[in-house]
């Protein structure tokens, strides 16, 4: 009985101990890792070319796959981990990819700003067994790194890079020397490393053998595992790129972040083209009347080259000192029996509609005054008066905007108008931010930089549509030298020149053009100082104790009141220190 125990359990024992070793050391226990596959022998070529700064890569990678699969990726960053030390970005170029011996396979490769990636593999074909990788590139820039303290070059690279999620049966990394002249590489620093990233340990033999290193790892590199080489020469033995080449490299690297700057090249060629003006040298001659009558919403169009969004306030002091209207200041009772000041506008010209001395715009500001009630407008009842007929009052202001820039079209003052300009920059500003979707194949590090740029762009366009993109004809450019002599006069004026008789009636007639042009203050100063008595166009009743101060309050607040109704109307709604992983190179892969 014990014979046959014995027997039993010795044969139970060589069979238990002989499928765990058939699960431990055959391929199926990397199959149960998930990958399916794993790197037999991964060998990399490094080969500097002498008196340059290019280096030359052959990567074979010999894959071993059980379980069906496509074919492999393969990235590498392109910028160092270490940051201890400055290295340029990584470029590549000369990129060929072939399977077993230089058999050509489908692959793709990209450079996405923040790896360069290789996928390689017919995705319409799966396959089991045995397949060697080959991929070439040529490093032309970022394979070499400076120490001019030591007067050293170094090329400090993960040959074998920390992120395979494989077992690698075995690697090495060669690095060819043969056409340099001049150089001992036996007497040359030296080192490598093994091992998870940032480890130190030196797991790996390094040999010279003429003019060649040879590394090679010690043992299987399990997942995450690498393998790192470092070698320091001469400084003076390796040309630097030259600045041209920098910046060449540099925007190679960096372009898709200036995708931007492309618009505004376009839009300066545009300006260029049709928005530049003729130079006018002409000294300012001082004027006291606008060109060609231009009411103040016109003028400022053809002086400032865009339209003044507040008008109403210049236009309807324009109306009153022609007599088409007249304001007064009324008192209103609030709710709970408060007083407040407020302020109608009266209409003076029951036939304003065929008055020939208005433009189409004023008759129709006319008609939005005295929709509602045909005798008065009182400013404070505007937004009440607005809601209840919305859709009137957006039509109305538009239309008098249009009839605005109709004026200005029609006189011939523009080649190209202000509101053309306005739909250039939108188109521009438009398809600019459409180009964000460029966006989303940039690295973190150049989306803020593309960012930035998009900004800076639309800053620029923007300026340049708003202030200078419209462009003047002969005549036009007449106008605005006329233009600029009235817009001198109108900071420049003082109240002792308007004290006398048609001094007044002028000083009258300008007010509307200096509010166009935001000089309300100045001019109501100057205003305080020449009336005793309110002017024809406005009643007030406090005036002889209230004086100019009263008024300006008057039209300040006025102005706010109308502004504030149409904003409401038009809204609807190597020999240093070194670890595993560091240096340049590294990265991984994977199966697919």
């Amino acid at each position: 009985m014990r014979t046959n125990f014995w027997k039993k359990f010795f044969r139970g024992g060589a069979l238990t101990f002989l499928l765990v070793n058939v699960f431990l050391f055959s391929p199926l226990n990397f199959v149960r890792a998930g990958e399916g596959w794993q790197i037999d022998d991964y060998q990399v070529l490094m080969k500097p070319l002498a008196n340059d700064y290019q280096i030359e890569v052959q990567e074979k990678i010999n894959g071993n796959f059980v379980t069906p699969h496509h074919g492999i990726y393969r990235y590498i960053p392109v910028f160092m981990k270490d940051t201890a030390f400055t290295q340029a970005r990584l470029l590549v170029d000369d990129v060929n990819v072939t399977i077993d011996k230089n058999k050509n396979h489908p692959y793709t490769y990209s450079d996405n700003g923040n790896s360069l990636y290789f996928k390689i593999g017919d995705p319409d074909i799966t396959f089991t067994g045995p397949r060697l990788y080959n991929i070439d590139y040529t490093i032309i820039n970022g394979g070499w790194r400076y120490f001019e303290d030591k007067q050293e070059a170094e090329i400090y690279w993960n040959a074998v890079g920390t992120d395979w999620p494989v077992n690698i049966q075995q690697a090495q990394v060669v690095i060819d020397f043969s056409d340099w002249s001049g150089f001992d590489l036996s007497q040359a620093p030296k080192s490598c490393y093994t091992g998870i990233y940032g480890s130190t340990a030196q797991d790996c033999d390094i040999r010279v053998e003429g003019k060649k290193l040879i590394v090679s790892s010690f043992y299987e590199l399990l997942p995450g595992e690498g393998l790192t080489v470092a070698v320091a020469v001469p400084l003076n033995l390796v040309p630097r790129p030259s600045t041209w080449e920098t910046i060449m490299f540099w925007i190679k690297a960096n372009g898709m972040a200036f995708i931007p700057y492309l618009w505004l090249l376009a839009l300066i060629y545009v300006w260029f083209k049709w928005g530049k003006d003729k130079k006018d040298e002409r000294a300012l001659v001082v004027e006291y009347t606008a060109v060609d009558q231009l009411p103040p919403a016109p003028m400022y169009q053809v002086l400032k080259q865009r339209s003044n969004k507040d008008y109403l306030t210049a236009e309807i002091i324009y109306l009153a000192t022609r007599k088409h209207i007249k304001i007064e200041k009324i008192e209103k009772t609030g709710f709970f029996g408060g007083k407040s000041d407020d302020y109608a506008i009266v209409l003076l010209n029951k036939n304003y509609a065929q008055d020939q001395s208005l433009a189409a715009y004023q008759i129709m500001i006319l008609d939005l005054l005295f929709h509602s009630d045909a005798e008065r407008f009182v400013v404070g009842d505007a937004k009440y008066t607005i809601r209840g007929e919305r859709s009137y009052y957006q039509r109305q202001f538009t239309g008098i905007q249009k009839a605005i820039d109709k004026q200005v079209k029609d006189g011939q003052y523009f080649a190209l108008t202000p509101n053309a300009s306005m739909l250039i920059m939108v188109g521009f500003l438009g398809t600019l931010w459409l180009s964000i979707m460029f966006a989303s194949s940039m690295n973190e590090y150049l989306i803020p930089l593309f960012m930035i740029n998009l900004l800076i762009v639309s800053v620029f366009i923007f300026l340049i549509c708003f202030f200078g993109m419209a462009k003047y004809t002969d005549k036009g450019l007449d106008a605005r030298w006329k233009l600029r002599g009235l817009e001198m006069y109108l900071k420049t004026a003082e109240a002792e020149r308007f004290k006398f008789g048609e001094l007044t009636d002028l000083f009258e007639k300008l007010l509307p053009y200096a509010i166009a042009i935001g000089l309300l203050g100045k001019w109501l100063q100057i205003m305080g100082q020449i009336y005793k008595t309110p002017p024809e166009w406005y009643n007030d009743k406090d005036f002889a104790t209230m004086g100019v101060a009263g008024l300006s309050n008057s039209l300040l607040n006025m102005g706010s009141a109308l502004s504030s109704a149409m904003s409401d109307a038009h809204s609807s709604g190597s020999s240093g220190g070194g670890s595993s992983g560091g240096g340049g190179g590294g990265g991984g892969g994977g199966g697919w």
